[in-house]
């Protein structure tokens, strides 16, 4: 049944907005969260669309809401506008967005690509190619569309971007190159050679570094392995997320690198991160020893990197302050639970004569684990980097990762 046009109420229309935008604030921090799985993604993706299709639905009744958000200062406000834009399907309303996208700040730019590279049909994606005189990072942009949405055109100006003065451009230019060329066969790709890979590695921006890496690892570049062997001889801060490459793409004789890194304390706590992502036995003694050993905090995250490994929560209810050490405590600090280090040796007990050489996720073989068929309680970060080793090893034939469909299913 048609709903009269007298029964569309702003108060429900807005309220409709600010659900979405407080959706759209959550989405923006999935793709690689450790703290979101699986799940909870799908359900956030869920309500998107129905917040999403009731505005579509009013029409120009929600349309002055729309624009006016469409132009805040608030990154996921204007997402959740252009989301609502880019389900309509009405072209002026698609002029008025791609205008937005060309004089936006880099900030709420980059969360309205966020919704065009999962949501931006034909039309909308033309308008965006007829754009001319951009600046370097609103035309990189609008080539990371057409590359999340399959097209293979290649703009001109692409091979300066790489060493663009801005890390934004830099940034997007690894990052579409890891859409195009990873479902091309290997001789096909072009692109990139291994010095302006590793260039990339030395960036002073560390989102430009991460884009690379991952890249690489989802080009299949053949170095890819052996150079982040090379950088865990020297385990260091700065190159942390190779360390956590390293532990997601390697084998049972990369696990004494892994170790060294888990117990160099210098990296702080990414270096749980680090043993959490490892995922064999020898990572799991190392953090029963923080456990047992290491200041609260660090015994804590311990814990949450060892239920990622074998699924046992070993959590106590009792919060404390997460901070590092040293720190002044503050009321707004973020929290997390304490850990039951009694519990955590016990299960181990129970359950490593089980485990054996095998690397291990919650407590499934990750070797079992195909990056088309992963469980939906998994967190996103650790079906992220399953995802990375499918695509390395060209074992997946997906090759469009968890927060790059909409929706999630």
């Amino acid at each position: 049944m048609l709903i009269d046009v007298a029964e569309w109420r702003p108060d429900i229309l807005q309220e409709h907005l600010e659900e979405l935008e407080a959706l759209w604030n959550r989405r923006l921090g999935a793709p690689r969260s450790p703290d979101l799985e699986a799940v909870g993604l799908k359900r956030c993706d869920a309500r998107i669309e129905a917040h999403t299709d009731a505005l579509v639905l009013a029409d120009e009744h929600a349309w002055p809401s729309v624009a006016r958000v469409l132009t805040s200062d608030e990154p996921a406000a204007a997402a959740a506008a252009a989301m609502v834009i880019a389900s309509a399907a009405d072209a002026e309303c698609e002029r008025r967005l791609v205008e937005v996208f060309s004089t936006a700040s880099a900030e709420t730019r980059a969360a309205l690509l966020a919704v065009l590279e999962l949501r931006a049909g034909p039309g909308l994606r033309a308008a965006l190619r007829a754009l001319t005189e951009l600046a370097a990072p609103v035309e990189a942009s609008v080539w990371m569309v057409a590359a999340a949405h399959g097209e293979k055109t290649v703009p001109p100006r692409r091979a300066h971007w790489i060493d663009d003065e801005s890390p934004e451009v830099r940034r997007l230019f690894w990052r579409a190159e890891a859409r195009v060329a990873a479902d091309a066969a290997p001789h096909q790709r072009g692109g990139p050679s291994q010095s302006d890979y590793l260039r990339a590695l030395a960036d002073p921006d560390r989102e430009v570094r991460r884009s690379a890496l991952e890249a690489a690892a989802r080009t299949s570049q053949p170095w890819l392995l052996e150079r982040l062997r090379r950088t865990a001889t020297v385990p260091a801060a700065r190159t942390i997320d190779e360390h956590i490459l390293l532990a997601a793409l390697g084998g049972p004789t990369d696990t004494s690198l892994l170790l060294a890194i888990g117990r160099t304390q210098e990296i702080g706590w990414y270096r749980l991160r680090v043993l959490g992502a490892c995922g064999r036995a020898p990572a799991v003694e190392e953090l029963l020893r923080v456990m047992r050993e290491g200041p609260a905090v660090e015994a804590a995250l311990a814990g949450l990197a060892f239920f990622r490994i074998t699924g046992v929560d070993v959590q106590r209810p009792a919060r404390i302050p997460l901070i590092p050490p040293d720190a002044e405590p503050d009321e707004l600090d973020e929290e997390i639970k304490s850990c039951d280090v009694e519990r955590a040796e016990h299960a181990w007990q129970e359950v490593k004569g089980r485990m054996g050489q095998a690397r291990w996720v919650r407590g499934i073989d990750a070797e079992s684990l195909s990056g088309d068929q992963l469980p939906l309680t998994l967190d996103l970060e650790t079906r992220w980097n399953l995802q990375l080793r499918s695509a390395f090893e060209r074992s997946s034939t997906s090759l469009v990762f968890d927060a790059e469909r909409f929706p999630f299913d």
